[in-house]
């Protein structure tokens, strides 16, 4: 449909994160917003009324469920709908995804194009078609606002697979929920940030889970050290445990190339488990903290990435010290 999606924290439609709501609208000027309930759409006429914003917002007072299912089917055909998605613009924005802000304490929104929507699907470490010979199956324990649920959705698509999202909790994850999810539709893959992992083993019931459909096991999202990839090890043993690296301006970046080396043959820095190596595609430097020198071996150091699959600035052109050119092009 050629739209530019934007998912926002729904916690920024609480009263202590107005200001934040106010700005997303601001930056974005959507056309279109989709809200949860009824508190959700106050909470965005209050912020349109505040900024004084006059772009046009349909509103839409049904489920997703109701409106997939009751609203007639398009009169496009397949032919049409295939000749479109060939002829699509490669400089499109697909979607834009904010920042977590915690280290300039502003969101920051990252535009991704088409261009860097394909290089994630065609480079993506995880190929789950080679996951049990058959159709993937993903469990999303994530929220749509992070950077995991996009890349991990393309790529389950591209291996013509199926996304589990497991019912949310009220506060907090929904543990019972993800465990149920993996049993009951035999998820083969999923990806797990540290305290989810932590949190998984410490249910009372997971000992007793058939979960052997899982075929691969990915730990990101987080600084994975010796003792998480141990206890991933023992949780899900009948599984190959990898470990995956991105951010909100990038994504696909990195590959897992160590599926069948014995744990105890992976060299670590330290406590640290290796990041991996650069998909095909991508050009990595590590430089000295504020330079554009190469670090010596051994040595810590900044990384900078050259990829179609990262953002090729922020919105609104902040904080552009953050890209920078090169002889080897934009950083």
């Amino acid at each position: 449909m050629k739209l530019t999606l934007a998912c926002l924290d729904p916690g920024a439609l609480a009263a202590a994160r107005s200001v934040e709501l106010e700005r997303f609208m601001q930056t974005l000027q959507p056309s279109v917003m989709i809200v949860h309930g009824y508190e959700g759409a106050k909470a965005v006429d209050a912020a349109l009324l505040n900024t004084g914003a006059n772009q046009l917002l349909s509103q839409i007072w049904t489920s997703l469920l109701e409106l997939a299912t009751q609203t007639p089917a398009s009169a496009i055909g397949k032919h049409a709908l295939l000749e479109a998605a060939r002829t699509d613009d490669p400089d499109l924005w697909a979607y834009t995804l904010f920042t977590s802000g915690t280290s300039s304490g502003k969101p920051k929104g990252c535009p991704r194009h088409v261009t860097s929507m394909v290089h994630v699907i065609e480079s993506h470490p995880w190929d789950f078609l080679s996951i049990k010979g058959k159709p993937p199956r993903f469990l999303l324990p994530t929220p749509n606002f992070w950077i995991i649920a996009p890349s991990f959705s393309f790529a389950t698509w591209k291996g013509v697979g199926a996304i589990v999202m497991p019912p949310p909790a009220l506060a907090g994850p929904n543990i019972s929920g993800f465990l149920d999810a993996i049993v009951r539709h035999e998820v083969m893959s999923l990806l797990l940030i540290p305290v989810l992992l932590h949190l998984l083993v410490m249910d009372p019931t997971f000992s007793h889970r058939k979960m052997d459909s899982l075929g691969v096991v990915v730990i990101g999202a987080g600084i994975v050290t010796k003792s998480i990839n141990a206890k991933a090890c023992r949780a899900f043993s009948h599984g190959r445990i990898c470990c995956a690296h991105g951010m909100t301006k990038m994504g696909g970046v990195i590959i897992w190339p160590l599926h069948h080396t014995p744990t105890d043959e992976i060299r670590c820095f330290g406590d640290i488990r290796p990041l991996g190596m650069p998909a095909s595609g991508v050009r990595l430097r590590i430089c000295e903290p504020g330079s554009d020198a190469v670090t010596k071996c051994g040595e810590p150091g900044e990384i900078s990435f050259n990829a179609e699959a990262t953002a090729k600035h922020y919105l609104d052109r902040v904080n552009e010290q953050s890209f920078f050119l090169d002889d080897s092009g934009r950083r």
